[in-house]
């Protein structure tokens, strides 16, 4: 799969087979009884469980790459995400901003930094510029975990899948391949 072996070969993210599996079982369940497009709903669920993985190092302030996205962030992708188009009741609608990222608190950092970002989001450099006011809204704060994280390079990772989830669906603005947004990340990362 193009999105998991691009991340794989990064060393951005490595997926194991269990959590493979598990996206595989869930989305093998729906059968023929309705439409979705497989890969792109599959695509989301490996971008939210991905996101999921983050949390150990989100707590720890630091970050290790690659990071092992297992069975349990798999799952709880598959239980808990409500990202177009995954789940069948949203396969006729857009996306919206509650769709970018799992952590709903995110999104409503990000609407009290500028209320009109969404409305705003028309390309991967004005979703770069939302992802860097977030950085340094978290390195303002006077409690040092999140300035420690902001430090960490994981917003930035972050912002990444969120980036990919746009490409995913086609949002406006959004239309590179998967491989050249990871690649282009990795490269301004340092990350060759």
């Amino acid at each position: 799969m193009e999105l998991v072996s691009q991340l794989a070969h990064e060393r951005l993210f490595d997926y194991s087979p269990d959590a493979l599996s598990i996206v595989d079982e869930f989305l093998g369940s729906w059968g023929d009884e309705v439409e979705i497009d497989l890969i792109k709903a599959k695509n989301f669920i490996l971008l939210a469980a991905a996101e999921y993985a983050l949390i150990p190092f989100i707590q720890s302030g630091k970050y290790d790459r690659p990071v092992s996205v297992q069975r349990g962030d798999a799952l709880l992708a598959v239980l808990k995400c409500d990202t177009t188009p995954m789940l069948p009741v949203h396969r006729h609608r857009e996306m919206s901003a509650v769709d970018l990222s799992v952590f709903s608190s995110d999104i409503a950092k990000l609407d009290a930094i500028d209320s009109g970002w969404w409305e705003d989001l028309v390309g991967p450099e004005s979703l770069w510029r939302f992802v860097e006011r977030l950085e340094r809204a978290h390195s303002e704060c006077p409690w040092m975990p999140l300035r420690d994280l902001s430090n960490s390079s994981l917003l930035r990772i972050q912002g990444l899948l969120w980036e990919l989830r746009l490409t995913v669906a086609k949002h406006r603005g959004f239309d590179g391949p998967i491989p050249a947004v990871v690649s282009v990340f990795a490269r301004n990362m340092g990350y060759f």
